[in-house]
């Protein structure tokens, strides 16, 4: 019975914590995850006037206004959300020049490369919240307490320490490169400097994904604690 239950623990764990990071994608989504104050904590600005008229494909974005490159982001997190569509139509123009397009063929494959995965991310989320539900119906048809914010802690601490210690053991750029390498085709390209992206530009990569994961996982992990103190709530009403 104890391995039984430990191994529903194990799966509602499992689906909460996908299922958060999941709900926590799209309570940012509305926000732009945060690239407003992202654009200035990190000195984007100045980042795209040094960078922008490097640029080998494009002209001209560095006069673009503030307001503009917060729609461009926008723009391309919508797009991902979609599964791709409009990447490709995504413009910019400035007083001295017409309208082109802000990201040329490599970027726009690769940010479809990323819409996919996002789309297999949004199949799971929901499935991953029905298992968290479906498990926390049979603890409580089966009259069993939650663990205690003791051991939930110390789950979660051991957790947090055995990817501490893998990352640094392997090395945090050895572990993007890793990930990036296994995750898209292997033809398309996914790495690009300043000055042959406005897309790297714009998002100071990889400065701005470590901002916005930050703000991802703290959206998590509230509500990772929020749904486990409902859990532990409705399991010790069977006691």
């Amino acid at each position: 019975m104890s391995v039984l239950r430990g191994g529903l623990w194990v799966l509602h764990f499992l689906g909460l914590t996908v299922a958060t990071f999941w709900i926590a994608w799209w309570l940012l989504t509305p926000l732009d995850f945060g690239y407003r104050l992202g654009y200035h904590l990190l000195d984007i600005d100045a980042h795209i006037s040094e960078f922008a008229p490097q640029n080998l494909y494009r002209r001209g974005y560095e006069s673009t206004t503030e307001s503009a490159r917060f729609a461009h982001f926008r723009d391309i997190v919508s797009a991902i959300n979609a599964g791709g569509e409009g990447l490709a139509d995504i413009t910019y123009q400035t007083d001295s020049l017409a309208p082109q397009t802000l990201l040329h063929k490599a970027e726009v494959i690769h940010l479809q490369d990323v819409a996919n995965l996002v789309a297999h991310f949004h199949l799971a989320g929901p499935l991953m919240l029905l298992l968290w539900m479906a498990t926390l119906a049979w603890a409580y048809y089966q009259r069993w307490a939650m663990p205690t914010p003791k051991q939930m802690l110390t789950g979660g601490i051991a957790v947090l320490v055995l990817c501490g210690v893998i990352l640094l053991f392997m090395g945090p750029t050895t572990v993007f490169y890793w990930l990036h390498t296994h995750i898209f085709p292997e033809e398309h390209q996914w790495f690009f400097y300043y000055q042959e992206s406005l897309m790297t530009t714009l998002m100071k990569a990889p400065d701005l994904f470590g901002y916005i994961a930050l703000l991802w996982v703290g959206t998590s992990v509230i509500l990772m604690m929020a749904f486990s103190m409902a859990a532990r709530r409705i399991t010790a009403n069977t006691h």
